[in-house]
């Protein structure tokens, strides 16, 4: 066959124009703040102030769970009215038959509305939940590191920045679940940037662990508020005369389902951060967070081939479209896969060396226990595409099956770091689910993507 230049061409301008591409924009800045700001993070904090700091954002990410129950469920739901759905179930599919032509901008401005009297309530009661429970721990365990007054102010700061960036999530997650992708990294870019350009000045200004809080502040801020002036523009939600009345109780079914499943999920891997700080310490805390936190930067990025495919999956099984969401499915799959496989090599031959050279006091892990660490997080990713597929569908039959592996990865964490150190709490996440939760979710994603109807947890 000749060559065309032509075609070509036009595939690698389709690529440059495609929301992977920008995906990886974001996921590219991400990685820019293990050259840029975490460097020069590490240069300049003691390791114990390190780990501090990765303890605060692992208490942000239970802080997320209560969010994240409820935010896919609002992008699905924003991704079946954009698909034309006017009537949607508490769980399940809608019915194919009920589908209209264009979007439903009343069933839209509708779920806007109950979104952000929702999410203003949860961001202040839980941002209190955070302030005391977070205070009391971390007075308990760590009150040396606590005592200190620059720590004290940036745990209240950060707990301030979750309240006021919370209230204001759902946008993001409404402009992703009407398909507007571009949109949607865009603003993240932004955030991305102005986190970076904060924090760094803040550790040059000498202000230490407070200037990476103060990033976290604009990047939990700037792009919800971005987000919501792009959506109510492009939909015209201020011009709904009559918006279809969404309450919160008609997204609690899938919603408590998915914020359990995403607790189960979250003490699968990310959780085992918390062990290692109750049961190794913070300066080994400190280590085995940084390798961990390159490793599901990886996960990120392979992810990106799928991820930016959600609402389309959402909205072709809300149309019945069965046949073409199982060939997209196959074909991003292999891409989340062979990415990862490549990006993981390259991260375990050179992370080492960076870190060296870049003059790093937080070394990541020895050659062995990486390598475990990223082969750990590859079972995971395989298993939370698979995941993530079933739940477009709106229905979580494998939820208990998540639920315990999360609290079975903790228990068997603090057990086996206790008698094997990190590679013991490494080897965990894969030991405690590889019996039930892996083989169950991937099967309960093929059964929906091949018509079949199974139980809905």
């Amino acid at each position: 066959m000749k060559f065309s230049w032509s075609l070509a061409g036009a595939a690698v301008a389709r690529f440059l124009r495609s929301a992977v591409l920008l995906t990886y924009g974001v996921m590219a800045l991400r990685l820019a703040g293990f050259v840029i700001v975490l460097p020069l993070a590490l240069r300049t904090l003691p390791p114990e102030d390190v780990g501090f700091w990765y303890v605060l954002t692992t208490l942000g990410g239970l802080f997320s769970l209560a969010e994240v129950a409820f935010s896919p469920v609002i992008s699905r739901r924003a991704s079946y009215h954009h698909a034309g759905v006017e009537t949607i179930p508490d769980l399940g599919l809608p019915v194919p038959a009920a589908v209209a032509a264009g979007p439903d901008l009343a069933g839209l401005a509708g779920l806007a509305q109950m979104a952000g009297r929702l999410y203003l309530r949860m961001a202040v009661g839980f941002g209190g939940l955070l302030a005391v429970t977070g205070w009391v721990w971390l007075e308990w365990k760590h009150p040396a590191t606590f005592a200190r007054p620059e720590n004290r102010a940036a745990f209240l700061l950060f707990v301030a920045a979750n309240i006021a960036g919370g209230a204001g999530q759902f946008w993001p997650a409404l402009l992703f679940g009407v398909n507007r992708v571009h949109a949607y990294q865009r603003v993240f870019i932004g955030g991305l940037v102005a986190n970076y350009v904060v924090a760094l000045t803040g550790l040059l200004l000498g202000w230490g662990i407070v200037a990476l809080v103060l990033g976290q502040v604009v990047l939990g801020i700037w792009p919800r508020w971005l987000a919501g002036r792009m959506f109510r523009a492009e939909f015209a939600i201020g011009a709904v005369t009559v918006p279809r009345v969404t309450r919160w109780h008609d997204v609690w079914p899938a919603a408590w389902r998915t914020g359990l499943a995403n607790f189960g999920s979250f003490f699968s891997l990310q959780g085992t951060t918390l062990v290692c700080a109750q049961v190794l310490g913070l300066a080994v805390t400190a280590s085995f967070s940084l390798s961990l936190q390159l490793a599901i930067t990886l996960h990120s990025v392979a992810a990106a081939w799928l991820f930016v495919k959600n609402p389309e999956i959402s909205a072709r099984l809300a149309r019945g479209e069965l046949a073409p969401a199982r060939e997209l499915v196959r074909r991003r799959m292999a891409l989340v896969l062979a990415s990862y496989a490549v990006v993981a090599a390259g991260a375990w031959w050179g992370a080492e060396p960076l870190v060296r050279a870049l003059g790093s006091k937080t070394p990541v892990l020895g050659a062995g226990a990486f390598a475990l660490m990223l082969l750990v997080v590859g079972c995971d990713l395989f298993h939370g595409m698979h995941n993530t597929v079933l739940q477009t569908s709106n229905r979580l039959p494998h939820l208990w099956a998540l639920v315990a592996g999360g609290v079975l990865t903790t228990v068997l964490g603090v057990v086996l770091a206790a008698k094997w150190g990190v590679p013991g709490l490494i080897a965990a996440p894969v030991l405690a689910q590889l019996p039930f939760t892996y083989w169950r979710t991937v099967r309960e994603c093929w059964r929906v993507l091949r018509g079949g109807v199974g139980a809905a947890a």
